[in-house]
C-alpha cells in the first residue's frame, strides 16, 4: 500500500443504490477497542474490543448499510485478508480480526451489501488509493494545510502545504492531471481530483471557498466526490458514499434531513486524531453553535430558520423510528494501550452528544471503534487525545452533512 494515507490507515468504498460499505485498513500492531452506547447496534467482533479480552489488535473495521443483513460484507473483507496472510496467529493459520458496524438504512428491504460489497471496498484500500470519501484521492496525513485552511495560506493547491504543488500522488496528481485538483487547485472551483467521480474529502477546513453549514467547513467546491450507484466511481458528492449512500437525519422530527459520511483531523500535542463518521441518526445534527443545521418544514415554525433544540414534531417512531445509528472511527497515531483505546472510544461518544441531538437513542445503534496506530512514541497525555478526540469527532459529524446534495 503506497501513497499517503488518512495518519497511516487506508480506506475503501463500495457505494451501491442508496447503500454503501466502507472499509478502513490500519496499519499491521494497531491497537483498538470500541463501546456502544446507541439501544439498537448492529455489530460483528464487538467483544474482542473490551479491555478485558485477549486481542487487542484489528486488521479492519468494516462500515456498512443494511443493518445486520450488511454485516455479511466483513466476510468478504475476510476473504481478502486471508488470501495475504493476514489475522491473529492460531495454529490454523492467521484469522483476520474484522470489527463490523452497520447503519439501518433502505437497503434493508432490497439488496443490502454482501461479502462481494466488502471485497470490492477492501481491495480498493489495499489498491493504494488514499483515503477519501468515494474511492479515490485525497490524503490527510499529517499537517494538511500547515495549521491553516485546504484552500488558503498553504493549503493543498498552495505549493505550501501537504504536497507542495506536486500532486498527491508522486507527481502526477490525484487524477493524473499535474496536480491536487487537476485544474487549478483546490480552492479554484472544480473537481477535487481533475474528474466527477475522482475527488477526495477535504478534512477541517475551506475547500470551495465561503462558509457552509458546519460552521465555516465546506466539503466540496463546485463539483462532487467520488461513490455514484454501482462501486467505487460514478458520480456521487462528499457524504453521500460508502456506508454513508443511504443515510439520512432528523427523523426524530417526522422527516429525513441529509446524512452521510465525514472526516476530521485534528492535532494533539506531537499526534494527531482523525474521524470517521458515518451519520444516520435519528436526531437532529448540530452546528458548532448548537443549533439544528437544517430548517424545519412548513408546519414546524418558520420554515427559514432551524427548528428549536429539544422540540420534536410528535410522535414519528412508528414512520421513522426504527432507521437510524451513527458510526464513528477514531484513529490516532499515538501510542495507547487498549485501555486507553476504550477511554477515547467513550469521547467519540461525547463528540456525538455534541454534534447530535438527541444522540444515543433507544432507536439508534450508535457506536465508536478507536484505532492507536502508534507511530508517534512520545508520550501524549491520554485525556488531552480524549479531549481532542471528542471534537474531531463533532467535526466529522457535521463534516457528513455539510453537502446533502
Amino acid at each position: 500500500m503506497d501513497g499517503p494515507q488518512l495518519l497511516s490507515a487506508y480506506a475503501g468504498h463500495w457505494t451501491g443504490a442508496g447503500t454503501g460499505v466502507t472499509v478502513i485498513l490500519p496499519p499491521p500492531g494497531t491497537v483498538a477497542s470500541g463501546e456502544v452506547r446507541g439501544g439498537a447496534p448492529a455489530t460483528r467482533e464487538f467483544p474482542l474490543l473490551d479491555p478485558t479480552r485477549l486481542v487487542d489488535r484489528v486488521d479492519a473495521v468494516v462500515l456498512s448499510g443494511g443493518s445486520a443483513f450488511g454485516l455479511a460484507a466483513a466476510d468478504g473483507v475476510m476473504s481478502v485478508l486471508r488470501e495475504r496472510g493476514t489475522g491473529f496467529p492460531t495454529p490454523a493459520g492467521p484469522v483476520p480480526i474484522v470489527v463490523a458496524m452497520s447503519i439501518f438504512d433502505a437497503s434493508v428491504s432490497t439488496a443490502p451489501p454482501d461479502a462481494t460489497a466488502g471485497r470490492e471496498a477492501a481491495l480498493a484500500a489495499l489498491s493504494g488509493t488514499p483515503f477519501t470519501a468515494g474511492g479515490r484521492a485525497l490524503a490527510v496525513g499529517g499537517d494538511l494545510a500547515g495549521g491553516g485552511d485546504l484552500a488558503g495560506g498553504g493549503g493543498l493547491a498552495g505549493g505550501d502545504g501537504f504536497v507542495g504543488g506536486e500532486g498527491v500522488l508522486g507527481g502526477e496528481g490525484v487524477a493524473g492531471r499535474g496536480g491536487v485538483a487537476g485544474r487549478g487547485g483546490v480552492a479554484g472551483g472544480e473537481h477535487l481530483a481533475g474528474g466527477r467521480g475522482g475527488g477526495g474529502l477535504p478534512v477541517g477546513g475551506s475547500v470551495g471557498g465561503g462558509r457552509g453549514p458546519a460552521g465555516g467547513e465546506d466539503l466540496v467546491g463546485d463539483e462532487g466526490l467520488a461513490g455514484g450507484p454501482g462501486g467505487p466511481g460514478g458520480e456521487g458528492r462528499a457524504g453521500r458514499v460508502g456506508a454513508g449512500a443511504g443515510a439520512s437525519s432528523g427523523k426524530w422530527r417526522g422527516r429525513l434531513d441529509p446524512g452521510g459520511l465525514g472526516v476530521a483531523e485534528r492535532a494533539a500535542g506531537p499526534a494527531r486524531v482523525a474521524a470517521v463518521a458515518v451519520v444516520n441518526a435519528w436526531g437532529d445534527v448540530l452546528a458548532a453553535d448548537g443549533r439544528p443545521m437544517f430548517a424545519a418544514p412548513a408546519g414546524q415554525g418558520d420554515a427559514s430558520e432551524p427548528a428549536g433544540r429539544g422540540e420534536a414534531a410528535g410522535p414519528v417512531e412508528a414512520m421513522f423510528g426504527r432507521g437510524n445509528t451513527t458510526l464513528a472511527v477514531v484513529i490516532t497515531n499515538a501510542r495507547l494501550s487498549k485501555t486507553d483505546c476504550f477511554l477515547l472510544a467513550q469521547s467519540g461518544h461525547t463528540g456525538f452528544a455534541r454534534a447530535i441531538h438527541p444522540a444515543h437513542s433507544r432507536y439508534d445503534g450508535d457506536a465508536v471503534v478507536t484505532l492507536a496506530t502508534g507511530e508517534v512514541t512520545d508520550p501524549v497525555d491520554v485525556d488531552l487525545l480524549r479531549a481532542v478526540a471528542t471534537e474531531t469527532v463533532a467535526d466529522a459529524i457535521r463534516a457528513a452533512v455539510a453537502d446533502p446534495r
